[in-house]
């Protein structure tokens, strides 16, 4: 019984240990590097699903063994080792299946008009901000092109009009 058990604890740290996707993570890559913001705002936002089809076979095996080990449970002799199959069947079948649905995150199409008049679109996994048309943003992008989208400070100057030089925050214009 203390090795069944060790293995269902070895198995769930391996599934918790899955990577997870968040936009408002960062690649340990783009530690230290400069990544450009640009100012603009939302146009458009619809939802999408963010599929990761890399199936590692975890699922299948942790539902494999726990199913084992549940059929295992029932019964004695004949009844028991058909339990014990019919249970790795199934948990198999019910693993696969939920990996292939935790591979599945809610996402965004996130439409956005800079500044400058450029249009775009990005998708990143839904987050904490919820993004409405009209809302004012900032664009991240990452030396490698990645770019996610955040809200604008609220505290942040409107854009500049064209031809105006874009001033810092207190600084007064020349005139």
């Amino acid at each position: 019984m203390k090795k069944v058990f060790s293995l269902i604890v070895l198995i769930s740290l391996v599934i918790a240990c899955a990577p997870h996707y968040r936009s408002s993570g960062y690649d340990p890559d783009d530690v230290g590097k400069p990544i450009t913001i640009q100012k603009g705002e939302v146009e458009n936002v619809r939802p999408a699903e963010i599929e990761h089809n890399q199936e590692t076979g975890m699922g299948t095996l942790a539902g494999a063994t726990l199913g084992g080990v549940a059929g295992n449970a029932v019964g004695n002799g004949t009844g028991q080792d058909i339990a014990t199959v019919l249970g790795v069947i199934i948990g198999a079948i019910a693993g696969s299946s939920a990996e292939k649905g935790g591979n599945k995150r809610k996402a965004d199409e996130i439409t956005v008009r800079l500044d400058d008049g450029r249009v775009f679109a990005v998708v990143q996994e839904v987050g904490q901000e919820k993004f409405q048309i009209g809302d004012r943003v900032e664009v991240l992008k990452t030396p490698d092109g990645r770019m996610r989208i955040r809200m604008a400070p609220k505290n942040a100057p409107p854009a500049p009009t064209t031809g105006e030089k874009v001033r810092e925050p207190g600084e007064t214009p020349n005139k």
